[in-house]
């Protein structure tokens, strides 16, 4: 009987770190982004024009939002 029981742990562990291992090893790392001021955008910002605008004129940018409290400003968002 604790031989059958010591067999049920063995393999119940083995199991247990094989779905360890594949949730680690598929996890995505999250890319890291820097910003910088759009200089092309002279309206007021507004977070779905500097988007936009990020988007459609910087080739290389993945996101785009209004940055600041008082003096708002467009931010394009690039990998780093």
């Amino acid at each position: 009987m604790t031989s059958s029981l010591s067999k049920f742990y063995t393999i119940f562990i083995l199991i247990l770190l094989c779905l360890v291992s594949l949730l680690i090893f598929t996890w995505e790392v999250e890319a890291k982004l820097c910003g910088k001021p759009n200089r092309t955008l002279s309206s007021p910002c507004i977070d779905s024009v500097c988007y936009a605008k990020c988007i459609d004129s910087d080739l290389d940018a993945v996101s785009g939002s209004c940055e600041g409290f008082f003096t708002s400003e467009c931010f394009c968002y690039y990998e780093c």
